[in-house]
């Protein structure tokens, strides 16, 4: 049985990963979004308390309790593949997304999940087999693969790279 602490940092990164931001999602449980990154485990993985759950279950309509429990996929949210049988990191999923929206825009490019599944795929394999992944290489790959979409991008990587 998975400990409270897991369970509680798994649904919390999957309320997280619902919304369009870490800061959106920060907003709108009224608490700072570098607490946020901690509580998903970036920045040292602080643990979520009872009292703070309950906070954040009220924010969000949320039976009392819920973050406590593990809950399945909803529809449209695959968390076990045949190429992940121990099923996503939704942690690192959610890192991933992250990174890449403020990638795109300091890019001033939108970012479109559903358009971008590739690269968030390819993030996300960055961050699970890498303890210590490399920002920068990381950003110039993304940055590669957006050049072989076309010559309307090769205007912009230019002026990622400047």
């Amino acid at each position: 049985m998975k400990p409270i602490e897991q369970i509680r940092r798994e649904n919390f990164a999957a309320l997280v990963a619902a919304e369009p931001s870490q800061a959106a999602f920060a907003r709108k449980i009224g608490k700072d979004k570098n607490q946020v990154s901690q509580w998903l485990g970036r920045a040292g993985a602080r643990n979520i308390s009872a009292e703070t759950a309950r906070e954040i279950e009220a924010m969000l309509s949320k039976p009392a309790g819920w973050m406590d429990h593990d809950h399945p996929p909803t529809a449209g949210s695959t968390v076990v593949t045949e190429s992940q049988p121990g099923g996503l990191d939704a942690v690192k999923l959610a890192a991933s997304i992250e990174f890449l929206q403020e990638l795109f825009s300091t890019w001033r490019r939108p970012f479109v999940a559903a358009d971008q599944a590739g690269l968030i795929a390819a993030v996300y394999d960055e961050l699970t087999q890498t303890t210590t992944p490399n920002l920068v290489q990381l950003s110039r790959r993304v940055a590669d693969q957006l050049d072989q979409e076309g010559p309307d991008h090769e205007r912009q990587s230019e002026a990622r790279r400047a």
